[in-house]
């Protein structure tokens, strides 16, 4: 390919030339011929392949291909991963009331193929006849496991009937400690259809086949909670279990009866419904209503609809609309389509929900999961200051008639709890409590405190202590008007100045006799 020439070297050995050269010349002027001899070159720099090398090689090819194929196989409907995804599917089923055909929607098709691509959704039919079935079986099974472990069990029940379908269904909530965390359990046992009528005698049947379906005996039902009706109270008297009326449901009964049959009320939320209904049912209307709210500069709530079976979705209402005053003036002004109370109407309207707030804020606390009996003496004991103090306080004329109603009715309906022995004992045994919220003369509840101890854990002695802890009650209050929260501490106090001056006068005895 080239001619090297030795002429021209100047005395040079060849040894000391490079190569330089030539590759450029070779690179430049033979370029196909290059490039052959280079390739040749890094053939026979590699190694020998060996017959071990190809096997391992065609191998992993292999386990690759068998990897990938198992990646895009569909999981059998029994295999235990699909089992897994069956109760996590089943689950916004059962605790969020989500329909069955939920697996049948595309989004929710979408979601599990992108998040589990080996598993085949099933039909709906197969989580309404299998999965919630045996989700179900499980779940009773831990229960009743939880519940014979539990020394005692407090039951709450009550019938309602479904909106929608007009149908009656019974239900039944359990309530007990949990000894090995010591921590307040609650479960719902049963929610059953109830197509008889509702009288004393077939209440007390299915309360008895649901204690019988978990095993529960009478001995172990510490307490029933149930509403204030006749039959529901003649069913558990017949079963033999001991029993409370509900207290939020007796506060319902109490204002019912004191403020909502009064005729002036009854015109002012006739009143109210009517402004609600008119926005609730038309989105121009509410979109007027919000522009308005946005030049005032007010808070844009929403108006309330209220609920007959809810005292407290009535005071929700009158309180929503008191607060849109303003706002539903102007608007009423400006398109006539509204017919607002009176002046008159307005202040009722803004007493009413004042002297009503703590008995909101008490449905409220009360309803909650993790609240005991302990707290009805002290809310009735601080409702009953409350009411005597806006008995005599000028900031609610107008509406003292109700008020006088109001402190008739919680006298009648509500005293009762104040010297019930199982909620003196609950109230003492409530750090918050102990004897500052009692009613109850103190050496007769010390006597069942003892009654009770003995009867549970075999003891001979119980600590007397007192206990200064205020109870965390929050209700507003403004404007002078009185706030529930005084009611409780006048409460304590009273108990507190009555201790200390039976201690100054049986001082005084002392001195006496010494003298």
């Amino acid at each position: 390919m080239a001619i090297i020439s030795f002429d021209n070297a100047g005395g040079k050995s060849f040894k000391s030339y490079g190569t330089t050269a030539m590759v450029k010349h070779l690179r430049l002027k033979h370029s196909k011929e290059f490039e052959l001899a280079e390739e040749k070159k890094k053939v026979q720099s590699l190694p020998p392949i060996s017959e071990a090398s190809v096997a391992s090689t065609t191998n992993i090819v292999q386990s690759n291909i068998i990897q990938a194929l198992q990646k895009k196989k569909q999981w059998n409907i029994d295999d235990h991963r699909s089992i897994r995804i069956h109760k996590i599917i089943g689950k916004p089923i059962t605790l969020d009331i989500q329909p069955f055909s939920i697996v049948e929607d595309t989004g929710f098709n979408e979601l599990i193929k992108d998040a589990y691509p080996n598993y085949k959704l099933p039909c709906r039919t197969y989580f309404s006849q299998n999965v919630i079935p045996s989700m179900y079986d499980e779940l009773f099974k831990d229960i009743k496991i939880k519940i014979s472990a539990a020394n005692y069990l407090s039951l709450t029940t009550d019938i309602w009937t479904a909106d929608t379908a007009k149908i009656a269904f019974l239900s039944i909530t359990g309530h007990w400690i949990d000894l090995t965390k010591f921590s307040q359990e609650t479960a719902v046992l049963r929610v059953i259809h109830f197509p008889e009528k509702h009288t004393g005698v077939h209440i007390k049947e299915y309360l008895q086949k649901s204690l019988e379906t978990f095993e529960i005996p009478l001995s172990k039902i510490h307490l029933i909670v149930t509403d204030n009706a006749s039959n529901m109270k003649a069913a558990v008297k017949n079963s033999g279990m001991s029993s409370i009326p509900c207290f939020i449901h007796t506060l319902q009964l109490c204002i019912h009866d004191s403020i909502f049959s009064q005729e002036i009320i009854k015109e002012i939320l006739t009143l109210c419904r009517g402004i609600t209904t008119h926005f609730n049912h038309s989105p121009i209307a509410c979109a007027k209503l919000k522009s308005i709210q946005q030049q005032l500069s007010t808070v844009p709530h929403k108006m309330k609809q209220d609920v007959p079976t809810r005292w407290n979705s009535s005071f929700e209402m009158l309180q929503r609309t008191f607060e849109q005053k303003v706002p539903l003036a102007t608007y009423a002004a400006e398109y006539d389509e509204i017919k607002l109370p009176t002046n008159y109407q307005w202040g009722i309207v803004e007493k009413l929900v004042h002297i009503l707030a703590p008995f909101e804020n008490l449905t409220k606390k009360c309803g909650r999961r993790d609240e005991t009996c302990a707290q009805i003496i002290p809310s009735v004991l601080a409702l009953k200051v409350l009411l005597q103090k806006a008995s005599s306080s000028d900031i609610y004329a107008g509406i003292m008639t109700m008020i006088d109603e109001l402190i008739k009715s919680v006298t009648k309906r509500l005293d009762k709890f104040l010297l019930n022995k199982m909620l003196c004992v609950s109230t003492f045994l409530d750090p918050r409590y102990k004897l500052l919220y009692q009613h109850a003369d103190e050496n007769v509840i010390k006597e069942w405190v003892e009654e009770a101890w003995k009867e549970m854990q075999g003891a001979q002695d119980v600590v007397d202590s007192d206990s200064d802890n205020a109870p965390i009650v929050k209700a507003p209050a403004s404007n002078g008007f009185i706030s529930i929260d005084d009611c409780f501490k006048d409460v304590a106090s009273m108990r507190t100045g009555r201790k200390q001056s039976e201690r100054r006068s049986e001082a005084e005895r002392e001195l006496v006799d010494i003298e």
